[in-house]
């Protein structure tokens, strides 16, 4: 009889499946689940449930008995097919997708971690101070805390100035810089950053005025042209449909818009989506062609799609790099159709989406 989620396992043989679990991974160089269950299975000649398998998985990440959430495979073929497909991409890194959703932030965060000390080791930047700016988002959370903690020359900056308070609601630039900072032996002058004040106006256009005119006063005037100056990008890109994984690893719907309008309609999923949103950076919102179609649609102080664009055509002087993967592939793909970066770092599963036609 296939066994269920009632059977019992005593805690040395739970420590011998995940030890297993590890050692194939490994052996086989990353398989899909379903493949790796069926040589779980088969060595220890026993017929482990998918969910007791998957819940095995994740204790055997957790403990580390072996660095495969961290040191994912590499996908060689799908990273050429993508720079092929993709105008303005110049270099992709793809690694297997992991077994859930915090897992697979974990994964994109180191794989994104090391990249990022690779290209500060770059003579470009040795001879330079690199100066780079920084999205806000769970993975670009997750790619900050993968840095080990080491001196860092580099000159920081958001690539959005939001308000905040007045409570913590998401990872915006703030946190990201923060937590670079606190990597990066806390050097005084590494972080530039300001925060803005919170307008109450419903009225997206409204905002977007009132922002505008913000960044022309003191202290913002200067912050803005230096964020708009920097060297390298490191973003995230948020998708307007959030999927059911997403929400249970406690990811919200833009909270700085709660209450606010589009025209004559309060800002919702079904609203952005009547609109032709698909997904954001920093609260700027793009279309299927990673297009800002209307100034409100960039409500706050952030980085528009045109500034990516252009600063994505200067490869290899300007690096964009935009991570991301499973459950916002409709957002990547609109961002990479917009041309808006020129590095992707991705998984297997959402790579092969992007590679697929454009209704998937």
């Amino acid at each position: 009889m296939a066994e269920n989620e009632r059977v019992r396992h005593t805690a040395e043989q739970k420590a011998l499946f995940r030890r297993v679990i590890a050692r194939l991974y490994c052996e086989k160089k990353g398989p899909q689940l379903k493949e790796l269950l069926g040589l779980v299975n088969a060595e220890l000649d026993t017929d482990l449930h998918y969910m007791t398998f998957v819940r095995l998985t994740n204790e055997a990440i957790q403990q580390r008995l072996i660095d495969f959430v961290y040191r994912a495979t590499p996908l060689e073929d799908l990273q050429e097919r993508l720079i092929t497909k993709f105008q303005s991409l110049r270099e992709a890194i793809v690694i297997t997708t992991a077994a859930d959703t915090i897992s697979h932030l974990q994964t994109l965060g180191k794989e994104a971690a090391e990249y990022f000390d690779k290209l500060l080791s770059a003579e470009q930047y040795l001879r330079n101070v690199p100066r780079i700016a920084v999205s806000g988002g769970r993975t670009i959370f997750a790619m900050m805390d993968a840095l080990p903690e080491r001196k860092r020359r580099v000159e920081c900056y958001p690539t959005a100035l939001l308000p905040c308070g007045p409570y913590i609601s998401e990872v915006d630039p703030f946190v990201s810089l923060w937590m670079l900072w606190s990597k990066s032996f806390r050097h005084p002058q590494m972080i530039n950053y300001q925060s803005v004040p919170l307008y109450p106006s419903p009225d997206l256009a409204n905002l977007q005025r009132k922002y505008e005119r913000l960044k022309l006063q003191m202290p913002f005037q200067g912050l803005w042209k230096r964020m708009q100056e920097v060297d390298i990008v490191f973003a995230g890109v948020g998708q307007i449909e959030i999927d059911d994984d997403w929400r249970k690893a406690g990811r919200e719907f833009l909270p700085l818009l709660g209450g606010r309008k589009i025209g004559e309609k309060k800002i919702s999923i079904s609203c952005l989506r009547q609109h032709g949103v698909v997904g954001d950076m920093s609260y700027c919102f793009f279309d299927a062609t990673g297009t800002t179609r209307k100034r409100e649609w960039n409500p706050f102080c952030a980085l528009g799609t045109d500034w990516f664009r252009a600063m994505a055509a200067q490869y290899p002087h300007k690096r964009v790099v935009f991570v991301g993967g499973l459950g916002k592939e409709k957002a990547l793909r609109a961002a990479l159709a917009g041309q808006l970066c020129n590095v992707l770092i991705t998984d297997e599963t959402a790579a092969r989406r992007l590679l697929e036609s454009e209704g998937f």
